[in-house]
């Protein structure tokens, strides 16, 4: 059974998993879908007006001039060392460019024009980031034939121009232009505004909150209906394995005495038999003892309709009177001279209580036989006392010098049908014995408490 549950539980924690994959990769997708299009409105409004403050210019207002000065100083030099010495040419063309990037970010004055965009036009945000950058900047020497200097070896790289936006990204670009002259020693360069609006994760999780809340609780709810029926399923499992040992048991506690009872019934059959009195007295004695057997295994089974607290019938007794009543009537069962039960009653004066006594003479006996039944001690004992605990609640306490029980035993002793494992089981049972004494405990609302070593015997402590 334990293989089953370890291949059930396997199977179940990877669906899971695979479960709680899929749901993250969806979430993931729809994250970066809105944020594919987060600020989308917003950016084709900044777009256009961005575009038209430079309009006949480049990056921002009097970017062009800037550029122009330091590319019209440096043509015609890197036009003879391109044509004489490309050496020379890469250190003089990178030269240039960082000149261009240092006049360019001297004279940046894009935050104002985007503060009067964002902010006071069109009232977007409360805070922003930006980011001005060059992507690429080619020279022509004849017209349209272009020649990248930057990025430098054709590295995939960007120079900021201006802001404080560290990670200029797609989802981020505003706008992206290329602007180039389709003349002799000219230029064409591309560049590109990012926008970001400070709070942009913030606003897009919270877009998802609903979303993501529910994936989270149809995987909890999966993982919860699973715990419930593989729950179910295991108590089930045991269920079903305790009617078929309750099966196998009632065969053979049946089988036995019908047994006995067939061959006695075989041997009287014989004349031979029917004329000495001695052995027809013997088999008839078997005959009544089986009988008795298969009465008291038909109760036992019987009895289990009246576990119901429903079917009690309380009334107020003597439990002094009653326990002793219990035991000087088990003890006429008792034929061996190694077994022996004592009872001490310290109770001062009489207490009537609510008793059932069907089921309280049930519970008391039920225990006794356990304690003469698992005891594999040649003189078995069994110590009965009566008494008041220390909070003057009445106390019952059973014990025997048997074998006594486990931990793991002792959890399960009252389930129906469980029957300790071990091998004076043989003795015979339903495994039905200490259920009924569960049974009575809680139809009377008492408590029950064991206390047992193994090898040195057990002790029911009932209090009332």
């Amino acid at each position: 059974m334990k293989a089953i549950s370890l291949k059930y539980i396997t199977i179940a924690v990877f669906s899971i998993v695979i479960l709680s994959t899929v749901q993250f990769f969806l979430i993931y997708n729809t994250y970066t879908i809105k944020s594919e299009h987060f600020f989308s409105d917003e950016r084709d409004m900044i777009n256009n007006d961005y575009s038209k403050a430079i309009v006949n210019d480049k990056l921002y207002p009097g970017g062009s001039n800037i550029i122009d000065s330091v590319f019209n100083k440096n043509i015609d030099i890197l036009e003879v060392d391109y044509n004489k010495n490309p050496s020379k040419f890469r250190v003089d063309s990178k030269a240039m460019m960082t000149s261009i990037f240092s006049h360019l970010k001297k004279h940046n004055n894009l935050k104002s024009i985007l503060d009067s965009i964002i902010k006071i036009k069109h009232h977007f945000s409360k805070g922003y980031k930006y980011a001005l950058a060059i992507n690429k900047f080619e020279v022509a020497f004849q017209r349209n034939s272009y020649i990248t200097i930057y990025p430098y070896n054709n590295l995939h790289q960007c120079e900021i121009i201006g802001g404080d936006l560290q990670n200029p990204t797609t989802y981020n670009r505003v706008t992206a232009l290329t602007i180039s002259s389709p003349t002799d020693k000219s230029y064409r360069i591309e560049f590109s505004l990012h926008i970001e609006n400070n709070n942009r994760a913030i606003v897009i999780l919270e877009k998802m909150l609903p979303t993501f809340l529910l994936s989270i609780s149809s995987i909890i709810s999966i993982i919860i209906l699973f715990f419930i029926t593989f729950n179910n399923w295991i108590k089930q499992k045991k269920l079903a394995e305790m009617q078929k040992d309750f099966i196998n048991s009632i065969s053979h506690e049946f089988n036995t005495p019908l047994t006995a009872i067939i061959i006695a019934n075989k041997s009287l059959q014989n004349e031979t038999f029917l004329t000495q009195t001695t052995k027809s007295r013997t088999l008839t004695d078997i005959i009544e003892r089986q009988t008795k057997r298969l009465n008291d295994l038909f109760g036992q089974v019987l009895n289990l309709t009246k576990s119901n607290p429903a079917n009690s019938h309380k009334q107020k007794q003597n439990i002094g009177e009653i326990l002793n009543t219990i035991i000087e009537d088990y003890k006429t069962k008792i034929l061996s001279k190694y077994q022996e039960i004592k009872f001490i009653n310290n109770l001062k004066v009489e207490k009537n209580i609510p008793i059932d006594i069907f089921w309280f003479t049930t519970m008391i006996q039920n225990i006794i036989d356990n304690g003469i039944k698992y005891n594999n001690q040649e003189f078995k004992v069994i110590n009965i006392k009566l008494e008041y605990t220390l909070e003057k609640k009445i106390q019952i306490s059973i014990q025997d010098n048997g074998i006594g029980m486990t931990e793991k035993t002792k959890k399960r002793i009252f389930e129906k049908f469980y029957r300790h494992n071990n091998k004076l089981t043989s003795a015979g049972g339903l495994g039905l014995g200490l259920f009924y004494v569960k049974q009575c405990i809680l139809m009377h609302n008492w408590d029950v408490n064991i206390e047992s070593i193994p090898s040195e015997g057990s002790t029911f402590v009932i209090t009332i």
